[in-house]
């Protein structure tokens, strides 16, 4: 049983490690910021991290990444985009809107949400 839950959680973290990109290799990919905002397991921009693309809506973290929901503690958006972060899966519960980065989120919010939308107005 420990043996299958070990190589379970090392496949987990594989196909998780394929979902994530980070936002500083999208930008030196094509020398401009294509993100719309990155989502952050820590606070102070560490952990692991969902990168969002404008217009991407994501409506259930856990089912796009298992281990991802209710993680979020802080969160980068690019100029002139905004991500609304909500509690529960399918934009459900309170919200929270940012268009601007923050290191913390803050006690209320922290490692509390589990859908999201993210739009750039440019």
């Amino acid at each position: 049983m420990r043996k299958t839950s070990v190589i379970f959680g090392i496949v987990v973290m594989m196909f998780s490690f394929l979902q994530l990109e980070s936002a500083e290799a999208q930008r030196r990919s094509d020398g401009r910021s294509r993100f719309c905002a990155v989502l952050y397991e820590h606070e102070d921009f560490r952990g692991s991290r969902l990168v969002m693309r404008n217009g991407e809506s994501i409506s259930n973290f856990k089912a796009l990444i298992p281990n991802f929901n209710d993680f979020i503690s802080s969160v980068e958006v690019n100029r002139g985009c905004s991500v609304t972060l909500y509690q529960h899966i399918r934009f459900g519960g309170f919200s929270r809107t940012y268009d601007y980065s923050t290191a913390w989120v803050g006690n209320r919010e922290n490692d509390e949400f589990s859908s999201a939308e993210c739009y750039c107005r440019r």
